[in-house]
């Protein structure tokens, strides 16, 4: 007697291990059907379940790993990058328009417009592009150069451990570097507010503004540093 037809390969091996073990197969189209339906409805409830615990397990470990993320080492970390990049922000801002502009004022040659240059002629095309100058380039390098070399400096003056690695000569190259940039970068900072209108060649609101702004400068700088030593300490370095 010839098998019933199977609507698959799968269904027909199915009926054949039914047929050893006692079960009867199906005879008509509607109970091999049925039956068809039932083993795949099974097989979706077995992936749904999997599923469903998958989902389970991770759930429940969220509170593991929300506990892992607020550890010491994270929360320093994220008040580091925070307060890091936040800073930047404000003195970019600041270096964009008043150091840019003391800059223009001391050396006129930097005001000369970026399409002027070989091989930017294309900037004159375009509103946002046509009124820059090489000035906000040359103050972004002067924020960069007060950032790395005071960064150095507070670490040779804050840390017996740095300070012992470095030799008296790369200190002292250091500390001049820093003083130096510093005092250039005040000079163009009073320059520029002075010019803005507070009376002529010499005003001394711009040099209290002038010494507030230096002083500020060395504060974020100073807790960019300490943050930057709890995480460190936090690492175990």
């Amino acid at each position: 007697m010839r098998d019933a037809p199977s609507i698959n390969g799968k269904t027909h091996r199915t009926y054949q291990r039914s047929s050893r073990i006692g079960i009867r197969r199906p005879s008509s189209f509607t109970e091999r059907l049925l039956y068809q339906f039932s083993i795949n409805l099974q097989f979706i409830w077995r992936r749904l379940l999997r599923g469903v615990q998958s989902v389970a397990a991770r759930v429940r470990r969220i509170p593991q790993l929300l506990s892992s993320l607020a550890s010491p080492l994270n929360i320093a970390k994220c008040r580091y990058v925070v307060w890091h990049i936040g800073s930047k922000v404000l003195l970019g801002l600041v270096y964009f328009s008043i150091i840019a502009e003391g800059l223009r004022q001391l050396v006129p040659t930097l005001g000369q417009r970026l399409y002027k240059l070989p091989g930017l002629s294309f900037l004159q095309d375009y509103e946002a592009t046509y009124r820059l100058d090489l000035a906000p380039i040359f103050a972004f390098f002067l924020l960069l150069a007060v950032w790395s070399l005071w960064g150095s400096l507070l670490k040779i003056w804050l840390l017996d451990d740095d300070s012992e690695r470095y030799s008296d000569s790369h200190k002292l190259l250091i500390s001049m570097l820093g003083c130096t940039i510093l005092a250039a970068d005040a000079y163009l900072f009073y320059t520029a507010v002075a010019q803005m209108g507070w009376s002529g060649s010499f005003s001394f609101s711009a040099i209290i503004a002038t010494t507030a702004y230096v002083g500020v400068l060395i504060f974020v700088l100073y807790v960019s540093h300490q943050l930057r030593e709890d995480v460190d300490q936090l690492r175990g370095i």
